[in-house]
């Protein structure tokens, strides 16, 4: 896992993120929910959730390998149970290789230097 780098994400990820996050979509609910859906609609939603890095309170991180993307993962700080893990996801070609796991200790990280104690 020496490879993996993590940081808070820029501009510069937004659209690698996006399509990252609908073709992890459109895999994953493939077979589970309506086909159109997951054409137009969650392609505009994507575009639309992606469209700025995550202000404060929220933030996002990205795992970066040989300058690719490979994952990212977004917290909600101010959710009323406490920080949240909004979204974690990691491209289909580097699962099971502890990208995930090392987007989920950032973030515990990073709750745990906000001051948090739970995620």
């Amino acid at each position: 896992m020496r490879d993996i780098y993590i940081r808070a994400m820029d501009t510069g990820d937004l659209a690698a993120v996006s399509a990252l996050h609908l073709r992890n979509w459109r895999e994953s609910y493939a077979g589970l929910v309506d086909p159109a859906f997951l054409g137009d609609p969650v392609v505009r939603d994507m575009a639309r959730r992606w469209a700025q890095v995550p202000s404060v309170p929220d933030f996002a991180l990205v795992a970066i390998k040989d300058d690719l993307l490979t994952g990212f993962a977004r917290l909600c700080l101010d959710h009323p149970d406490g920080p949240l893990l909004m979204s974690l996801h990691v491209d289909t070609l580097y699962r099971g290789a502890g990208y995930g796991r090392a987007l989920f200790e950032a973030c515990v990280r990073h709750v745990l230097q906000q001051g948090g104690d739970q995620l």
